[in-house]
């Protein structure tokens, strides 16, 4: 069973994910990276286009094609990994049981409560 989420309530949702970690958490939307900052090889901070420094332990690439990583000189992939890339007999597109394009194995209703 597809189920859709309209993008302005998924947006609401990260917002308040967010929200509840802002003390040590920033989230930029349209913030191209520039420059990186590495050390060996663990990146201490990045540069976006409009000027804005960027210092942390963590970053997250959550960029379409992985604009991060590609400043950063690491190898990343785009898309999915084949199954024998990492021998993952799961990986990859598979159809689901009632050959909808997911792999659920039950009904998952996001609406659903405790």
């Amino acid at each position: 069973m597809p189920y859709n989420v309209e993008p302005h309530v998924a947006h609401e949702i990260l917002q308040q994910l967010v929200n509840e970690q802002s003390s040590h958490l920033v989230l930029l939307f349209q913030a191209q990276v520039a420059t990186v900052s590495k050390k060996n090889t663990t990146i201490t901070s990045m540069t976006t286009s409009d000027g804005r420094v960027l210092k942390g332990s963590v970053f997250i690439d959550a960029s379409y094609e992985g604009d991060l990583l590609k400043a950063a000189g690491v190898s990343y992939t785009v898309g999915r990994e084949s199954q024998s890339k990492y021998n993952e007999s799961q990986a990859g597109r598979r159809e689901g049981m009632d050959g909808t394009e997911n792999s659920f194995k039950v009904v998952v209703n996001p609406y659903f409560e405790n």
